[in-house]
């Protein structure tokens, strides 16, 4: 199953409304969301430039030039990809 498919199955049964359903999707569901996002966050970890500031950047982003700002600069870390799910998890990180 695709991810916003399995998302989607997810948000139907939650509109079910049936407690029970609900419950039971929760004790699987929560083990493979804590691993899907773990696994984007070990793509998105932060590495250090090869500066004398100590800068980071996320890997992932810098390898693939996927986070550069207008003026084509790779942006520090964390990356747009971490800001969001850093924001959604109660701690703003954006600059």
């Amino acid at each position: 199953m695709k991810a916003d498919e399995w998302l989607d199955e997810r948000e139907r049964i939650k509109g079910m409304g049936d407690r029970a359903e609900i419950s039971r999707d929760r004790g699987i569901s929560y083990p493979k969301a804590l691993s899907a996002l773990r696994a984007v966050m070990e793509l998105h970890r932060a590495e250090e430039y090869e500066d004398p500031a100590g800068t980071y950047f996320c890997r992932i982003c810098g390898d693939w030039n996927m986070c550069e700002d207008p003026m084509g600069e790779q942006p520090d870390y964390p990356c747009p990809t971490v800001q969001a799910i850093d924001a959604l998890l109660g701690e703003d990180t954006r600059p």
